[in-house]
C-alpha cells in the first residue's frame, strides 16, 4: 500500500531552495536557478517574507550567495566532468535541488541518481507534478536512510555502475549523520575508478569562528534541532583532510567561502559567514 506523501521535504531541504531563489532574483545570479522559488512552494515564501522583514538588504543578499555557492560548484564540476567523459552524477542529499530538470542540454548523456530519505523524494515527486514537470529521462531517484541502508546496494539496483568514474555531491549532509554513516559513504565512494570526484560540505566547530559566527551557528543548530534535524558531526579542515586521506583519496582541494568569491564572483562585496566549507576530493 502506498505511503502517504509527508507535507514537506524538510526545513533544510526548503532553506537550500529559499537560498538560491534569492540568488535567482538577484540582476547578477550565481547559479539562476529559476526552478527554486516554485519548488520551496508556500514554506519557501514564508522564510522569504520572514528574511526580508527581519534582514537588511545585505543580509538577505548574503543569505542567498552562500547557496548559490556551493551549487554553482558542484555544476560546475559535473558540467567539467560531463566533457570528460564521466557520464554518472550522484546527488546525496538530493533534496530540492534542480539541476537535472535545468541543465538537460549540458549534461542530457549523464545520468542523475538523486539520492534522498524516501519520505522527502516523494514530496519533491508530488510538488513537480503539481508544477507540470517531468521528471528528466536521465533522472533516477534513489531512496536512502543514510544511517541504516547500503548506499552501493541502493545505488546498484537503480542501475549506477560502479566500475565508471562518477561526480559525488554531498552538499549539506554530513552535519546531520554521525562518523559511522559518514565512513560508511565515504568508504563506498573511495572503491570507485580513479577520477572519481566529490564535492562535499562540511560545518566547522564553534571554536573556529568569530564570536558573531558562533551566534549564527548557535541559531541555525537551534533551529535544526527544533525540527528534528540535529548537528552531529562538525569538522575542521584538517580533520576533513585527514579523513578523505585515510579513506584513500589523492587529492583534496579546499574552499573557504572567500575562495569560492573569488572563483566565481570576484569584486562583489558581500560578508559570508565562515561556517561552512567545501572540498573537492578526487580519487
Amino acid at each position: 500500500m502506498p505511503q502517504p506523501v509527508p507535507n514537506s521535504p524538510g526545513h533544510t531541504a526548503i532553506l537550500a531552495a529559499v537560498g538560491r531563489a534569492l540568488d535567482a532574483d538577484a540582476p547578477d545570479s550565481i547559479l539562476n536557478d529559476h526552478m527554486a522559488r516554485d519548488l520551496a512552494g508556500a514554506a519557501g515564501e514564508a522564510i522569504i517574507a520572514g528574511l526580508k522583514s527581519q534582514t537588511t538588504p545585505e543580509g538577505v543578499a548574503s543569505f542567498g550567495t552562500v547557496f548559490a555557492l556551493r551549487g554553482r560548484l558542484v555544476e560546475d564540476e559535473v558540467a567539467r566532468a560531463a566533457g570528460e567523459g564521466i557520464d554518472q552524477y550522484v546527488d546525496l542529499g538530493a533534496g530540492l535541488d534542480s539541476f537535472a530538470y535545468r541543465r538537460g542540454q549540458t549534461t542530457a548523456a549523464t545520468r542523475v541518481f538523486e539520492v534522498d530519505r524516501p519520505g522527502a523524494q516523494a514530496w519533491k515527486e508530488a510538488r513537480l507534478a503539481d508544477l507540470g514537470i517531468a521528471t528528466p529521462a536521465n533522472t533516477i531517484y534513489v531512496p536512502v536512510d543514510f544511517e541504516e541502508d547500503s548506499l552501493a546496494d541502493r545505488l546498484s539496483k537503480a542501475g549506477f555502475d560502479a566500475n565508471s568514474r562518477a561526480v559525488v555531491s554531498w552538499i549539506a549532509v554530513i552535519q546531520y549523520i554521525g562518523a559511522k554513516a559518514i565512513d560508511a559513504t565515504l568508504g563506498f565512494v573511495s572503491t570507485l575508478p580513479a577520477g572519481t570526484r566529490l564535492v562535499m560540505t562540511y560545518v566547522v566547530p564553534p571554536a573556529t569562528l568569530t564570536d558573531l559566527e558562533q551566534q549564527g551557528l548557535k541559531w541555525t543548530m537551534s533551529q535544526a534541532e527544533a525540527r528534528g534535524e540535529p548537528f552531529l558531526t562538525m569538522l575542521t579542515p584538517d580533520e576533513v583532510e585527514a579523513l578523505l586521506r585515510r579513506h584513500g583519496f589523492a587529492e583534496v582541494e579546499h574552499f573557504a567561502p572567500a575562495d569560492l568569491l573569488a572563483r566565481f564572483i570576484p569584486g562583489r562585496k558581500v560578508q559570508l559567514p565562515r561556517i561552512e566549507r567545501m572540498v573537492i576530493a578526487t580519487s
